[in-house]
């Protein structure tokens, strides 16, 4: 990202994240949009995954590791993805809370940011 306009604090922003996930050898990325009235590290902080549902990541604007959200009889929620390493060999990943999911993230970045209205 060239530029990053925070100098208008009161203006809405619609923020592109990206996620980078890795174990070990193995990474993926997934970015997706979060908007609302906040800048910088209050925008990184990795706490949307429990209030997607399975539709929400049609809308990732990335998602090379095949991220899922499963929601079960019970209600509860699965969080799968698949991790690759430079060979193309894969780790696949079953998690049951988002705390479990950002245990492998090992990277959160801004890469555009846009105006918007409500």
């Amino acid at each position: 990202m060239e530029v990053y306009d925070n100098s208008r604090p009161h203006k809405m922003k619609m923020h592109t994240i990206r996620a980078t996930l890795q174990s070990g050898k193995y990474k993926g990325h997934i970015a997706f949009k979060k908007g609302g009235n906040i800048y910088g590290a209050d925008v990184l902080k990795f706490n949307d995954l429990e209030q997607m549902f399975p539709e929400d990541v049609g809308r990732f604007v990335e998602n090379d590791c095949k991220f899922r959200i499963i929601i079960g009889e019970a209600e509860d929620v699965c969080f799968k993805y698949v991790l690759k390493d430079e060979h193309g060999n894969t780790c696949e990943f079953e998690d049951f809370s988002e705390e479990d999911v950002s245990k492998n993230v090992v990277a959160l970045e801004i890469i555009n940011v846009d105006d918007y209205e409500l």
